[in-house]
């Protein structure tokens, strides 16, 4: 009898011990996987950011009009970028390009004066790859591909003492599939500002003739700035 009551109080004793012990595991464990989802987290978010970035687009190809010229604004794009772990990051752009046309007509009755205002504004989406670095490296070499949609936009305007030819303006928009590559450098300034520089090929066709043409296609190399988002 007595080694039973022994035994029934081993028993009484063991029972709290295991579930200290559980619960300690329990309390130590959850710290540790927080501090693995913290740092997730963090090396996610040392990527966010977004930025400007203009240069020159060489679209091949282009053909000054018969009887006039032709002039191109630098590109423009605006981006937001968001990290995925600790050597890559999505994209996401939107650009602006613009070619102005100006040629003119002679008719048999006079002339008219022609002005087409063709603007290229693509929106794409790209994987970005930090091959050699970390977010806090202050000189990060990365590679770039992306997909997506470009919207085209035609404006023109005639004008002229040709009777035949009604003067005004016209409008017409046009939907367009791309895809851009490119290699580029980053260089951080600090923990929130940095400069960028870069290289690439960016390829659109149209879902009609956009300033006279279906396809721009080219090389082009820009500069900017970068801004990180600071989250403390």
């Amino acid at each position: 009898m007595r080694g039973s009551r022994v035994s029934w109080v081993r028993r009484g004793l063991a029972l709290p011990v295991l579930a200290f012990l559980a619960l300690l595991q329990l309390v130590v464990a959850r710290p540790v996987l927080a501090q693995g989802e913290d740092r997730e987290a963090v090396t996610k978010r040392a990527r966010n950011g977004g930025g400007l970035r203009l240069g020159v687009w060489n679209v091949r190809g282009l053909v000054d009009p018969q009887g006039g010229s032709a002039t191109e604004t630098m590109a423009f794009e605006g981006y937001f970028e968001k990290g995925l772990d600790l050597h890559l990051a999505w994209e996401n752009t939107i650009g602006f390009w613009q070619r102005t046309q100006s040629y003119t007509v002679q008719g048999g009755l006079g002339y008219t004066d022609y002005r087409v205002q063709s603007y290229v504004i693509p929106s794409i989406t790209a994987l970005k790859l930090y091959p050699f670095t970390r977010p806090g490296d202050p000189i990060q070499p990365y590679l770039n591909a992306g997909v997506g949609f470009t919207m085209g936009i035609d404006r023109s305007r005639a004008s002229g003492t040709d009777p035949v030819v009604p003067a005004g303006e016209d409008m017409t928009l046009q939907t367009g599939f791309g895809i851009k590559a490119g290699i580029g450098m980053n260089f951080q300034l600090g923990s929130a500002f940095g400069m960028t520089a870069g290289g690439r090929y960016q390829w659109t066709e149209f879902s009609g003739d956009l300033g006279g043409q279906r396809i721009y296609n080219g090389l082009g190399a820009d500069v900017g700035l970068i801004y990180r988002f600071q989250y403390q």
